[in-house]
């Protein structure tokens, strides 16, 4: 929005989106699609915030957000290669 002399009503609007939301807190944070270790986690991350900012700025790809997590997901077995660290697993309740 600053780059291009917009109103910040415009990102706040689009950070309000219900998908976004679910995304956000159910799809990146899922223990079993993302790495092991906190420092692949953290490369996951911003490797996801970066392909879907590309996709959707550059790309006009309207979800580009989405469509940045399968891509970014296949990277997960080789970031667990890259970054040690025990496999999480669920414990019963």
């Amino acid at each position: 929005a600053f780059w291009l002399g917009d109103p910040m009503a415009i990102p706040l609007h689009q950070m309000q989106n219900g998908a976004l939301l679910v995304f956000a807190f159910f799809m990146i944070s899922d223990p079993m699609t993302i790495p092991d270790h906190r420092a692949g986690r953290a490369v996951f991350a911003l490797a996801t915030a970066a392909i879907g900012f590309i996709l959707q700025y550059e790309f006009q790809v309207r979800a580009g957000v989405f469509y940045a997590l399968p891509i970014v997901c296949m990277s997960t077995p080789v970031l667990d290669m890259l970054f040690k660290h025990q496999r999480y697993q669920w414990g019963k309740i």
